[in-house]
């Protein structure tokens, strides 16, 4: 008896604790709730040139290129950043993005720079300006994005293959 009461007691306690974990609101990328276009761009931000005359600049950094991306694109590109959002737990100053995105809706555009030099991300929506922390995870999934698309990487000072 006196161990039937110890497993019910042990169970309750992991049923409660499993439930906390999932009910736990976790940091996450603020997006548009309906996202009607993302754009992942490559770009240049460790201020080494300004941008050429007529080269394209994102969040006034020279792009090396950008591509639109469908919807199964775009849910492995949140999934990764909502990722590393949510284990990001450390920045620090230098802001020197290698990639870009720009996600359209609800009648608004929302704009990220992404730099994982410094682990942070940088988010423009309107006149509102805030940052979050993330890991270095999603790097691998943006490069792979922008390589498959033939387009053009920055060099990184800290490279991941």
């Amino acid at each position: 008896m006196r161990m039937k009461r110890i497993a019910l007691i042990l169970g309750s306690i992991v049923l409660v604790v499993l439930s906390l974990y999932f009910a736990w609101p976790r940091a996450s990328l603020p997006v548009p709730d309906l996202i009607t276009a993302m754009t992942l761009y490559s770009i240049d931000g460790r201020g080494i040139e300004d941008p050429k005359p007529g080269q394209p600049t994102f969040r006034h950094y020279p792009v090396l290129g950008a591509m639109d991306l469908d919807d199964r694109q775009q849910a492995i590109v949140l999934r990764a950043l909502n990722r590393g959002v949510a284990a990001g737990d450390a920045q620090a100053s230098c802001h020197w993005p290698r990639h870009g995105l720009s996600i359209t809706g609800d009648g608004r555009t929302v704009d990220y720079s992404i730099c994982f030099e410094c682990w942070n991300i940088e988010i423009v929506d309107g006149t509102s300006r805030t940052w979050v922390s993330t890991t270095p995870d999603p790097q691998v999934v943006l490069n792979d994005l922008l390589k498959d698309a033939g387009i053009e990487l920055a060099p990184g000072m800290i490279e991941i293959p």
